[in-house]
């Protein structure tokens, strides 16, 4: 029932996390240096290949990072990234501005997905930044940019934690319940 559900991930997709990202780093940052379209050794693109080639890995990245709505989804974590945008007090100008930004943050996510299954030694710098003469381009490509930047930065270390995250067996689970119920 999803009334018990607190997680978006399986335990399989715990498992995979674990037994993929446990203790190498060195692989999330191959796969950080792929979302930022570094350039990449012929080795690095083997090893990303044999890693994120896998249709579980790839999923499980796919759902951190350009999150679907799902009626699976626990109560409290229902989201995608649309329902990040801020429409506060906003004029529909800057809300355009939020919506243009966060259309292409989807389109570099998913672009980034592509790349870990398919990766290239081509190198695009998404970390620079050049202004143009559109006061309005700017912003949108400089939020864009940033929310592409530091959504990603977050992930990874949502990923790293998942990935380092004890499993509780059924007993495990039942005894904390009624200690958290107790308080």
């Amino acid at each position: 029932m999803n009334e018990t559900k607190t997680s978006r991930y399986s335990e399989a997709e715990y498992g995979v996390l674990k037994s993929l990202l446990k203790d190498n780093d060195e692989l999330l940052y191959l796969a950080r240096k792929i979302f930022l379209f570094g350039g990449l050794t012929e080795a690095e693109i083997a090893q990303a290949k044999e890693a994120f080639g896998r249709g579980e890995l790839h999923s499980i990245l796919k759902k951190t990072f350009l999150p679907e709505i799902s009626n699976d989804d626990p109560i409290t974590q229902v989201t995608d990234l649309w329902a990040m945008v801020n429409l506060e007090n906003k004029m529909p100008e800057e809300v355009e501005v939020e919506i243009q930004a966060r259309k292409r943050v989807n389109e570099m996510l998913s672009d980034a997905l592509k790349r870990l299954q398919e990766p290239t030694s081509e190198k695009i710098d998404l970390t620079a930044y050049s202004p143009s003469e559109d006061p309005t381009e700017n912003h949108i490509a400089l939020k864009a940019r940033n929310l592409f930047i530091n959504g990603m930065t977050i992930q990874f270390a949502n990923l790293r934690l998942m990935a380092r995250r004890e499993s509780e067996n059924p007993d495990e689970a039942e005894k904390r319940k009624n200690q958290n119920s107790s308080k």
